[in-house]
């Protein structure tokens, strides 16, 4: 009696313990997969709840379907088009691709809009038309950072027609010289150095660059990016003084 009972004990136990690994090995997966998403939004910020309101969005297109949006032009115009599909029109934007090791790519899109405007109809309008699934990031709260995080490694990034002069010459140079070093400190837990101030000379620097003859218009020049979250020149206008600007000015 015993060896009859036995058998279907040991096999209802075998049973139970499968059972155990099924659902200690879902469980491994599904935090190794919250993980991965909880890593991604840490790049970029956790995506907005559908009741938050913007006039500024940074779009991710990840894992890019390279057939049907090969450029950065292409992902622009069907962005475009999902903003005009809800009746407005995007004031300015810019849009870059980085390339991925295994030869794919992602894009990222940074939109200025005239007022503030509800964005689930527009990734719903990507997605049902063009197959495209965009993260909206809740990380970036005016254009400029937005506009900064986009085109901070594409060299050949796009922008709208008529869209305001954000490069100066200090950033492109900074940008080239340390974009590695503060990718690696970042991975690595070092917190980032507090961004510096312009100097006099690379304010000169600007001010040839961007042809600019008078204290009038470097004025109105640091007033149309303090406009859309740009402060350094603005910065150094109001705290240097009316002295050092004017030297600045003579020795450009």
């Amino acid at each position: 009696m015993r060896g009859e009972v036995s058998e279907p004990c040991t096999t209802r136990k075998h049973s139970q313990f499968l059972l155990t690994v099924g659902v200690t090995l879902t469980t491994v997966v599904s935090m190794s997969m919250a993980s991965t998403s909880r890593s991604s939004d840490s790049q970029e910020g956790a995506e907005l709840s559908p009741r938050q309101v913007r006039s500024v969005y940074l779009l991710t297109y990840s894992r890019a379907d390279l057939t049907e949006t090969a450029t950065r032009e292409s992902f622009a115009a069907k962005v475009e088009a999902a903003f005009t599909h809800i009746g407005v029109t995007i004031t300015h934007w810019a849009c870059s691709r980085e390339a991925h090791t295994d030869g794919g790519a992602h894009y990222h899109m940074a939109v200025k809009l005239p007022t503030l405007r509800r964005w689930m109809a527009v990734k719903a309008f990507l997605a049902s038309q063009f197959g495209i699934v965009c993260h909206f990031s809740g990380h970036h709260t005016n254009y400029f950072t937005a506009w900064k995080y986009v085109t901070k490694e594409d060299e050949e990034f796009i922008q709208s027609e008529n869209h305001p002069d954000l490069v100066n010459p200090t950033d492109m140079r900074k940008v080239n010289e340390m974009t590695g070093g503060k990718r690696r400190a970042s991975a690595s837990g070092v917190p980032k150095k507090k961004r510096a101030r312009l100097t006099p000379f690379e304010v000169s620097e600007i001010i040839v660059q961007k042809q600019l003859k008078n204290r009038l218009e470097l004025m109105a020049f640091a007033n149309a990016q303090k406009a859309l979250g740009k402060t350094d020149l603005a910065e150094f206008i109001l705290n240097r003084g009316p002295k050092c600007v004017a030297a600045t000015l003579q020795v450009s």
